[in-house]
C-alpha cells in the first residue's frame, strides 16, 4: 500500500511542473495577468516585449562658433575670465599685455578735510552747572557729561565748559546792535593725550582725505598713503595737495611690474 502512495505522489509531483512549466512566460516577453488569475474580467493586453539596453558612446566635443577655445565638455561648466581691458568676459585668462592695459576704473569726487571724532551739540541747564551733549562721529552716540565727566567708552573727559553773551555792535550807524552767544567747551582727548577746544561750529583735524568713486558707483575715503582694491586693480593715494585741489592716484594690476599713476584736479 505504501508503494502505491509513493508512485501517486511521484506522479502528482511530475503533473505539477509540468503544469507550471507550461504556465512560464515565453522568453524575451512578460506575461501579464489573466481574468482567471485574478478573478476579475480584465482586457487581455498583448504581450510587453523585453528593454534591449545598448551602450553609446558620447561623440568628441565640437569646436563652437565663437572659436576652437570654445570647447565644453558634456555636463562640465567652462571657466570664465573677465578681461578689464576688453571689458569683455574670455574662455582663456588675460594677458599680463592685457593687465597692463587696464584703465583707470575710478575717480575722485571730491577732496575734503577730516571732521574731528567728537563735536559739540548743545548743552542744557544754569551757569555753573551746564550738561554738555557731544557726538561721536565714529559711531554715532551722543554724550552727556558735566565738568569733570570720564566717558571712557569715547576716550574723552570734560575738563571745561562756558557759554557767553557778547555785544555785537555793527559799523554801520543804520544797523541795530545785537547780542551774540558763543560756548567755549574744553576736552581732553585720552587717545593722544592732547587737549582739544570746541565749539558751536564744526571742529576739523589737520589730516584730508579723497572721496574715490569706482565704475559701480560705490565710494571710499582715502587718506594720502591709503590703498584699496577695485576688481583686479589696486589704487593708491600717492599724493594729496588740498590747496591746488589735486590727488595723485597709483594703479597696480597683478600683470604690471610698475604701477601706473594718475593726477586729478578738482574744480573750486
Amino acid at each position: 500500500m505504501i508503494k502505491h502512495w509513493d508512485k501517486l505522489l511521484a506522479i502528482g509531483s511530475i503533473v505539477l511542473a509540468t503544469v507550471a512549466a507550461l504556465r512560464m512566460p515565453q522568453a524575451g516577453f512578460i506575461q501579464t495577468p489573466s481574468s482567471a488569475d485574478t478573478g476579475l474580467n480584465l482586457p487581455v493586453l498583448p504581450p510587453v516585449p523585453a528593454v534591449l539596453v545598448q551602450e553609446t558612446l558620447w561623440p568628441a566635443p565640437p569646436a563652437q562658433p565663437a572659436g576652437p577655445g570654445w570647447v565644453f565638455e558634456v555636463f562640465t561648466p567652462p571657466i570664465i575670465y573677465f578681461d578689464q581691458a576688453k571689458a569683455d568676459f574670455v574662455v582663456t585668462p588675460p594677458t599680463s599685455e592685457n593687465l597692463r592695459m587696464v584703465p583707470f576704473d575710478v575717480e575722485v569726487i571730491a577732496i575734503e578735510r577730516e571732521l574731528y571724532r567728537l563735536q559739540y551739540c548743545g548743552h542744557a541747564g544754569a551757569d555753573g552747572n551746564y550738561s554738555v551733549q557731544i557726538r561721536n562721529e565714529e559711531n554715532g552716540r551722543w554724550y552727556s557729561g558735566k565738568i569733570g565727566a570720564h566717558i571712557p567708552e569715547a576716550a574723552f573727559r570734560i575738563l571745561d565748559f562756558n557759554a557767553y553773551q557778547h555785544l555785537i555792535t555793527p559799523n554801520d550807524a543804520k544797523q541795530a546792535p545785537r547780542m551774540e552767544s558763543g560756548i567755549r567747551l574744553l576736552i581732553r582727548d585720552e587717545r593722544n593725550g592732547s587737549d582739544v577746544e570746541l565749539s558751536a561750529k564744526p571742529h576739523y583735524t589737520d589730516r584730508w582725505y579723497a572721496c574715490l568713486r569706482t565704475h559701480t558707483g560705490t565710494i571710499s575715503k582715502l587718506h594720502e598713503g591709503d590703498s584699496t582694491t577695485v576688481d583686479v586693480a589696486t589704487y593708491t593715494l600717492v599724493a594729496l595737495t588740498p590747496t591746488s585741489r589735486t590727488a595723485t592716484l597709483s594703479m597696480l594690476t597683478p600683470g604690471m611690474s610698475q604701477p601706473a599713476e594718475k593726477t586729478f584736479t578738482l574744480n573750486h
